[in-house]
């Protein structure tokens, strides 16, 4: 504990403004007036300085998603907003919203998952796909396509009507 209240406070230290120096500075000294604990002084500026630097990661986080979208537009000015968002998403995922790819993406998404599932594929065409592939793709795919997916493998759909309502899904 007294290592990670160490490495809080001198990266506070690096980072920190003369005012915000003088401010840590002025409490540390009211704190020895006051001849209060040492331990209890250190958790409240410990909890102090966590609470900005998580301003400082969420503020980091989306200069860098408006950096990314900004580049995709400057490299091709007629991506979709969506299509710039999904670009955003991968490159800069935001851990607090859920991402759910267009549908052109989960459609072939969903082709590669039935290949796969079904032994279509090559050693040589698995292999190009990123480890825990089957596993993301499987997340990132709504309950109701999920749902078709396994009827479908279980052998309860036929190859036309899985694909029927894998299109409805999809809104396509």
């Amino acid at each position: 504990m007294k290592d990670d209240i160490s490495r809080i406070l001198r990266d506070y230290m690096d980072k920190a403004s003369p005012d915000q120096l003088k401010e840590l500075a002025d409490l540390l000294g009211r704190s020895r007036k006051k001849d209060t604990g040492i331990g209890s002084m250190a958790a409240s500026t410990a909890a102090q300085i966590s609470g900005q630097l998580k301003i400082t990661d969420s503020m980091i986080k989306n200069t860098a998603r408006n950096l990314v979208a900004t580049l995709a537009r400057q490299y091709k000015p007629d991506f979709t907003d969506r299509e710039i968002e999904a670009i955003v998403n991968e490159m800069v995922p935001d851990r607090n919203k859920s991402f759910t790819p267009p549908p052109e993406l989960l459609l072939a998404m969903i082709e590669h998952f039935i290949d796969y599932s079904k032994g279509r594929m090559t050693q040589e065409q698995v292999g190009e796909l990123p480890s825990g592939w089957e596993k993301k793709y499987w997340e990132s795919f709504g309950p109701q396509i999920r749902q078709a997916i396994s009827d479908h493998l279980k052998g309860n759909t036929g190859e036309n009507e899985f694909w029927r309502t894998i299109r409805v899904l999809l809104g396509k």
